[in-house]
This record gives structure tokens, sequence and C-alpha cells, in this order.
């Protein structure tokens, strides 16, 4: 590893002798600078090229101190920014003149120039790290939102699967589930049941739409045009009309294919046992759940002169057998539209549950991606910057997609999508981005792209170059790799790496 010579260094010691920097000899102190390189390290020779790979130190009083390699001492050359005050060439062959005035006054000026683009990109790299930070505690409110509602909608869940559960016991009780013996036959009546159900229910919603016609005739017609088919039919309906809840009653007494009526009500049947032909008792809780789940599905009728119909009363749900019996057809009938009604909810909330999982699982990733030491890159993600060649138009999206466009057919190939940062260590491993696995080039590799950002007011491509086949360099401005503009106020003393 090369080594920084500094003067104070090289002092000799009380017997005029001089120990090389790595320890390994002593040697007189008149072989230093003898322009013969003794120490292994080549550290005797600090002012001369005799040792490669040290350097030589110039102290460039008036601007900044800077080391030189040591090959390239007493050259002959003078000017040399990085030794300006000419202490390079002290063998006395040439006179170089110390210029380190007029060095450090165009120096100051690039370096105010400088921190000033460098300082307004800075502060809109600041302005986006506070806009990233109020953009991420929002996603984890949201995510705290999300997190909140899964953990009610699984509790909402459980609760109709539990509702689902009990219909289809009662479902099952009902259809003769626990006979394996008559278990098609029961099958086959229910469907046939559930079809004729389905009729009746055409039936009346048929009725239900002549009456409204017909009352809106009724209402609506003039009464001094004298239309005898309308007088006719308004005659019609109002001969019907009190006929019409008894026609509801005989659709409920309509006979039906093997109907099974239950000998006795509720409260009797709880003393009766389970017999072959007879449904299993029905419960008072179950009946009044069956009945909460199907006051929304079916109407509130009141109850006719004779007492026929089913019927609901007020908030409390209270029902009636009709003639004190029930209708296996029917109460099977309400079983199957609360069972229909609890699934279609509890598939409802597990879609809900789907969806926030999904929400959930999205922002998690939106929080954990890595968008720079601060956050710098979020709020120029997919942000898309072009630069036109003449030839090309090129692309690039922020951690996204890099393209090329052609002027000459306006065909789009893709270069590569973003599939990291590559610059080092710490800050500078964000300076270059990858975008990988773009559109193969004919006989040759896919198209890839790195991204090499410098410091800039503004987002934009500066120049594109294609090194390798299908292998392109974007090079790019942004404020998003600015540095504080202290940063660049220089050290006491570098190392110029002149040729």
């Amino acid at each position: 590893m090369p080594i920084i010579l500094g003067q104070h260094l090289y002092k000799p010691d009380g017997q005029q002798q001089w120990t090389c920097l790595d320890q390994s000899r002593t040697i007189a102190w008149s072989a230093v600078n003898d322009d013969y390189c003794d120490c292994p390290d080549g550290s005797d020779e600090p002012g001369t090229s005799a040792c490669p790979g040290t350097f030589f130190y110039c102290e460039n009083k008036g601007h900044r101190p800077a080391y030189i390699k040591s090959w390239s001492v007493n050259d002959g050359v003078c000017g040399k920014e990085s030794c300006c005050d000419g202490s390079d060439e002290s063998n006395g062959l040439t006179q170089c003149p110390n210029q380190c005035k007029a060095v450090a006054a165009v120096y100051a000026k690039e370096l105010a120039e400088k921190k000033k683009f460098v300082s307004e990109g800075f502060a809109i790299k600041q302005r986006w790290i506070k806009e990233a930070e109020e953009k991420i505690a929002q996603w984890k409110l949201e995510r705290t939102g999300y997190e909140d509602d899964l953990v009610l909608k699984r509790g909402l869940l459980q609760r109709f699967q539990d509702e689902v559960t009990l219909l289809e016991k009662e479902e099952q009780a009902q259809s003769g589930d626990k006979k394996p013996t008559s278990h098609h036959k029961s099958e086959a009546r229910k469907q046939q049941m559930a079809k004729l159900h389905d009729h009746i229910q055409q039936l009346r919603e048929q009725v239900d739409t002549l009456v409204s016609i017909l009352h809106d005739l009724k209402r609506d017609h003039n009464h001094n045009y004298h239309d005898m088919a309308v007088k006719a039919a308004i005659s019609g309906y109002d001969e019907f009309l009190p006929g019409y809840d008894k026609l509801y009653e005989d659709l409920d007494q309509e006979p039906l294919p093997e109907e099974d009526d239950l000998d006795q009500d509720d409260a009797d049947q709880e003393d009766v046992p389970e017999s072959e032909g007879n449904p299993p008792p029905i419960s008072a809780s179950f009946w009044d759940s069956v009945t909460s789940r199907l006051e929304k599905w079916l109407p509130k009728r009141q109850e006719s002169q004779n007492g026929a119909g089913f019927y609901f009363m007020g908030e409390n749900r209270k029902q009636r057998p009709r003639n004190e019996q029930h209708s296996l057809f029917f109460f099977f009938s309400l079983v199957l539209v609360a069972l229909q009604s609890a699934r279609q909810q509890r598939d409802a909330i597990q879609s809900e549950i789907n969806s926030l999982e999904s929400n959930i699982k999205d922002v998690k990733g939106k929080i954990k991606a890595d968008y720079g030491p601060e956050k710098e890159w979020l709020q120029l993600k997919d942000t898309c910057v072009e630069k036109d060649d003449g030839e090309y138009i090129y692309s690039l999206c922020i951690l996204g997609r890099a393209s090329q466009r052609s002027h000459k057919d306006s065909s789009n190939v893709h270069l590569g999508d973003f599939d990291g940062y590559v610059g080092g260590e710490g800050a500078k491993a964000y300076l270059e981005h990858t975008h990988l696995h773009g559109t193969r080039c004919w006989n040759g590799p896919e198209r890839s792209v790195k991204a090499i950002f410098e410091c800039g007011s503004e987002t934009e491509i500066l120049d594109v170059m294609e090194p390798e086949k299908c292998e392109y360099h974007f090079r790019v401005r942004s404020p998003a790799v600015c540095p504080s503009p202290e940063s660049l106020d220089p050290p006491k003393a570098h190392v110029h790496e002149e040729l």
C-alpha cells in the first residue's frame, strides 16, 4: 500500500540516523532523498522518484496542501496545480514560480458555484426526505387500520360461520340426513318443493304487478272520458281487491307434493320424541334465530281474519303456525332462505378479509422497500426522465423500467427493470442503479442499464453510452444524491493522482 509522507516524519536522531517508516531499516540521514531507494517501503525518498509508490507533500501556502506521486518530483515540469508552490522542483534544474494565489482564486470561484447547486439539490432532497417520512407514517397508519379491521372481520366471520353451521344442522335434520336409506328421496322432494315455491313466488310477483297497474289506472284515468274498456278494468279491479289477501291465503294453502305437517305446535313438540315420518323438535331459540334472519327477506304481513298465513308482529318477531300447525314445506323453505342469507354474508365477510390481507401485504411491502438511507428515493419512485440523442429517445423510470424508443419506426425496446443499488458502501451504494433483464439482443445478451447518479438540482439524463454490446450506461443528475454543502469544504490535505 502506498505511503503518504509528511515533513514531520523526517527528523534525524542524535546520531544523525533515520529509521524507515516501516521500521525495517535504519540508515544514515544523508541517505534520505539521495535519489537511491534504501527502504523497502520507499519512505527514504519522499522528494525523488527513486522509489515507486510513495507521495510527496506540497505545502502550497495560500491554497490547499496536497500530495503528489513521488515519481513526478523533479521531473522538470512546472505549473502542477497540486503543487502550485513549485516545491516539487527543488533540485535547482528547474525554477518554478509560486502560483498558489491565482490557483486559489479560481478554485474558490468553482467551489462557490458548486456549493450553490449542491445547496439547491440538498434542499430539495431534505424536502423529499420529510415527505417520505410523512408518507411512510401514513402507510403505517393504514396498516394499523387494516389490521384492526381484520380482527373485527375475523370475529364477524366466526359469528356467521357458527350461524351457518347451526342452520346446516337444522337443514340436514329436516331433510332426513339422519336416515341414510331415505336420503335421495328426501333430496328429490326438497328440490321439487323448492321449485314449486319459486313458481308460487313468481305468480305472486305477477299478481302484484297487475294490481299495481290497475291501481295506477284507477287513480290517473280521465273521469270525463267514457272509455268502456277502462271502466270495465277498473270495475274488475274493485271487485278483485277485497279478495286480494284471500288469494295469498289460498296460495299458502295450495297442496304441495308429500307435504308433512307437524302434528303439534312448538310447545307440544318439546315433549314428543323424534319418530319416523316426523321432523325433530324445533327449539324456541333456533326458531327465534331463523325468524330474526328472515325478517329482512320475507314481507311483514298481518294475520288475516281466519288466522291463516305466517306473519311477523313488530320487533319481537312473534310467529303463529297456520291453523296451529307447522307446514314442513314452509318451515323448510324458511331454513333454506336463512341458510342462503347466512352463507352470503359469511362469504361477503371472507371476501372483505381477503381484500384486507392483500392490502396489508401490499402496504408492508411498501414500508419495507429500500428507498435509501433517509428514504430520499421514495419521492422519485416511478418518476420518468428522457434523453433524446437524435436516433433514439432513452427513458429511465427511477426504481422502475428503462427503455429505448426509435425515431425511425417508433419501436420501443425494453432495456431492463430496476434490480438494485450497486454503488458501494454507505451513501455511495445508492449512486449507481442497475436495471436488468431487458429484451435480449439478437445473438447477444439481455439488455441492461447502469444508471450512474451525480448531484444536481433537477433529475435528468445527461448522456447515454454503450460501452459493451447491449449494456447501457446512463449518466444522471438528481437531488437525491446531493451531499450536505458543508461536506464540500476541502480537507487539510489531499492526494492528487497525477500521471
